[in-house]
């Protein structure tokens, strides 16, 4: 039991160090490259790395070496995964969705 209570609080810890650092890296990168697009507000940034949280949260077992051998591409999808959901504007997409009542 202590392993998974160890490994929850390792994730937590690098959760909110992201939190904390991922704002100024995506300004900085933008900076850089010129893409605005790259820039994220707070609330982009903590529901990324929720929708990562989410993405591992199930699995409870010790990996085995498929998952070590999957992890990388799949962690790579699902960061790209979580950043293009968040990005979407939802409200404005569903009020597109819902007629108006004139």
């Amino acid at each position: 039991m202590r392993g998974p209570i160890m490994l929850f609080a390792a994730w937590a810890l690098h959760d909110a160090e992201e939190a904390l650092t991922f704002l100024a890296t995506t300004d900085y990168i933008a900076d850089l490259t010129g893409i605005d697009a790259v820039r994220m507000s707070t609330k982009q940034s903590v529901a990324a790395i929720g929708v990562v949280g989410a993405g591992l949260a199930a699995l409870g077992r010790p990996l085995t070496a498929g998952d070590w051998a999957r992890g990388a591409p799949t962690m790579g999808a699902v960061a790209v995964a979580a950043h293009v959901l968040v990005r979407i504007d939802w409200s404005s997409l569903l009020r597109s969705r819902i007629p108006s009542r004139r």
